[in-house]
């Protein structure tokens, strides 16, 4: 068994991933696996998703014919994950790949059976604080619980809470990141954070819904009926 597994969707990022994954190649180190999933791409993700798995011995590629939606990307990857702790981030280059392995060293440092390590953005600009921010707020509000910067990555958990949270049916939008958050605060796992940085994109369009005042609003309506949704569904204890 692998002591980590690490998921990454990918939705047409083949522009991204070889350098993605020389990134990776100087951070996985032995029983660690790297689980690409392109998720129903219609660039040529697959092609090159697979040629590099002929490179890199760490590389496995989960091939979805037809696009899952954000979260069930993931779930088929963690599905197939073999390591002891398993963790999930982006194709993008947005998010520094070190972040995983500084989040591994934390949850490796705990006692704790049931461990959360995610991220908290720092040095944002104003609007994507306040945007964060005011997400934070009402998810906090709406749900009970306190929350702080819930799409964060990466997103980092043992075994054994993986397991808990799954035993209810997740999401495959979105709200996956809110759900994963929302369930390891409710079985009382340890939760842990560790500061993380967001660079700009270098290949292709952003999957969320793009930049500018108009894309914001319309990505924060349609978080706000996450948030609402999921105290319809989540069974909250």
């Amino acid at each position: 068994m692998n002591n980590l597994s690490i998921v990454i969707p990918a939705f047409n990022e083949a522009e991204s991933l070889p350098e993605l994954l020389n990134s990776l190649s100087k951070i996985c180190k032995k029983n660690v696996e790297v689980i690409l999933v392109d998720n129903g791409s219609n660039d040529n993700t697959s092609t090159v998703a697979n040629s590099l798995a002929k490179k890199f011995r760490f590389l496995r590629v989960v091939s979805l014919q037809k696009n899952q939606g954000y979260g069930g990307g993931i779930l088929a990857g963690l599905r197939t994950a073999t390591g002891t702790h398993l963790a999930w981030t982006h194709a993008d280059l947005q998010t520094d790949l070190n972040d995983v392995v500084a989040a591994w060293q934390e949850a490796q440092n705990s006692d704790n059976d049931l461990v959360f390590v995610k991220g908290v953005r720092k040095k944002r600009g104003l609007l994507p604080s306040f945007l964060s921010l005011f997400m934070q707020i009402v998810a906090s509000t709406v749900l009970n619980i306190k929350l702080k910067e819930i799409n964060a990555q990466p997103k980092l958990f043992s075994r054994q809470l993986y397991q808990r949270i799954t035993s209810q049916k997740p999401p495959v939008d979105f709200s996956l990141d809110l759900f994963f958050y929302v369930k390891a605060i409710q079985l009382e796992a340890e939760i842990i954070e560790i500061p993380v940085y967001f660079s700009k994109r270098k290949h292709g369009v952003a999957k969320g819904g793009g930049s500018g005042l108009l894309s914001v609003v319309k990505i924060s309506l349609r978080a706000i009926n996450y948030i609402f949704n999921l105290k319809k569904t989540i069974v909250l204890k």
